[in-house]
């Protein structure tokens, strides 16, 4: 395998940086300097689902697993990228639109959506207006036996939804779910890609912070 080019497709981690409403504010704070210590140390603060990250099935699943147990097999994988970004912002991703790429899905694959959400990063309005997956449209993914699923926005749901069903509908059949991806999905829109998502390690627990880079391969 040759590798063509790799596209980092991770937010920076930094204070004040956005985060879902209600969620922990980041916090990083060096605790020795190199002035004063001559070593540089940084004590950082923040929720598991801070910038790109990772939701595992015990995010919404009792019993579920938890984010250091996910197989890796699913979240190092062949992935296609769907250019959604005809869609309004704050509107919901359907089957009839994910029906268009239906060919281009295999068993297996990763399925990355690009709403364009992520090209206004920083800016508040997407805090709560932000494209998201229809629960129909996450059976529909569930169906095609999809390995896992990302997306340029803070969430797979519906921003205040009455009930986590695309959560629950995605996590309770195993698939994990990367939540703000970057605006460099926009590069690789159309394209099929090597993921590489590799969340931190964190016992027992139901998210975790992600590095997620795409790989282009000959």
């Amino acid at each position: 395998m040759k590798i063509k080019a790799i596209i980092d497709l991770s937010v920076p981690l930094e204070n004040d940086m956005p985060v879902y409403p209600g969620d922990p504010t980041p916090d990083f704070k060096a605790t020795r300097t190199l002035e004063e210590h001559g070593v540089l140390v940084t004590k950082m603060q923040l929720g598991t689902h801070t910038g790109s990250h990772m939701d595992a099935p015990l995010h919404f699943i009792a019993g579920g697993e938890s984010i250091d147990e996910l197989d890796l097999k699913k979240i190092v994988t062949e992935a296609i990228v769907l250019d959604l970004s005809n869609k309004e912002m704050g509107s919901a991703i359907t089957i009839e639109d994910l029906e268009k790429f239906s060919d281009s899905i295999r068993k297996g694959d990763g399925v990355l959506l690009f709403t364009g959400t992520s090209k206004l990063w920083g800016d508040e309005s997407i805090l709560r207006n932000f494209t998201y997956i229809d629960p129909n449209a996450a059976r529909w993914l569930v169906d095609k036996k999809v390995s896992i699923v990302g997306i340029d926005c803070l969430s797979v749901e519906k921003y205040n939804a009455d009930a986590p069903e695309t959560h629950k509908t995605l996590l309770s059949a195993g698939i994990p779910l990367i939540e703000t991806l970057s605006s460099n999905l926009e590069k690789i829109a159309g394209e099929r890609v090597l993921l590489i998502a590799l969340p931190l390690k964190i016992k027992g627990r139901d998210a975790a912070p992600a590095r997620v880079i795409a790989i282009r391969t000959e």
